[in-house]
């Protein structure tokens, strides 16, 4: 598995904190629980590398890859940092475990008000639309926000192409995702929320809410 630059706590928390004040509204609670985040974020420089081999644009601006051209509809309808809530970003990613096994621990800042509007599910889905894994939630987010979660035993090749993303049980995949191989890495990407909207009906779905 490859390894890149980690940033440093400190970066780390200004980095989360830029990716949860990107839009008006900042996410509930996120001020509070920075100290929560317990995953590591890939530096902006090893992200560039990761964009340009994936033949995208690296945007300083919103620190993140645009114009993915590897089969991903990057472009179209693509949500821009600035158009506000709703969202769900995942604004960190590390990967453990060995091919075909893998342990995907993300962090999440979404906008959840409660059972009428939260984080339903995150999820892995290779280049060509299919459902790798999800991780369902149970409950809303509201004060512990960013939140981490983790989906174990992920069947996957170190060299699979993949995006990961999360979805808002209202709005759908709206919010950044992140693209990359577990062999050469992961960077924040802006893709269109229709890539492989398809899946939204796809199994498993969350149950009931818990409020």
């Amino acid at each position: 598995m490859a390894t890149f630059p980690r940033t440093s706590p400190l970066a780390l928390g200004a980095a989360l904190l830029l990716a949860c004040t990107s839009n008006p509204t900042p996410h509930p609670g996120v001020e509070d629980t920075t100290s929560q985040v317990d995953v590591y974020v890939p530096s902006d420089e090893a992200q560039r590398g990761v964009c340009g081999e994936l033949g995208g644009q690296w945007s300083d601006d919103d620190s993140l890859c645009t114009e993915v051209d590897q089969g991903f509809d990057a472009n179209a309808g693509a949500i821009e940092p600035a158009e506000g809530p709703p969202a769900a970003d995942i604004v960190g990613i590390d990967v453990t475990g060995a091919a075909g096994d893998y342990a995907f621990t993300v962090v999440i800042s979404s906008d959840d008000t409660g059972c009428e509007l939260y984080t339903d599910w995150w999820e892995v889905v290779s280049v060509d639309g299919t459902l790798v894994h999800r991780k369902v939630q149970i409950r809303p987010h509201v004060e512990d926000q960013p939140f981490t979660d983790t989906a174990a035993h992920v069947d996957l090749t170190e060299d699979a192409l993949v995006l990961v993303r999360a979805h808002l049980n209202t709005d759908g995949y709206v919010g950044i995702a992140w693209v990359g191989r577990v062999r050469d890495g992961f960077t924040r990407a802006r893709i269109s929320p229709t890539f492989a909207e398809g899946l939204e009906t796809a199994e498993p779905q969350p149950p009931t809410c818990l409020p």
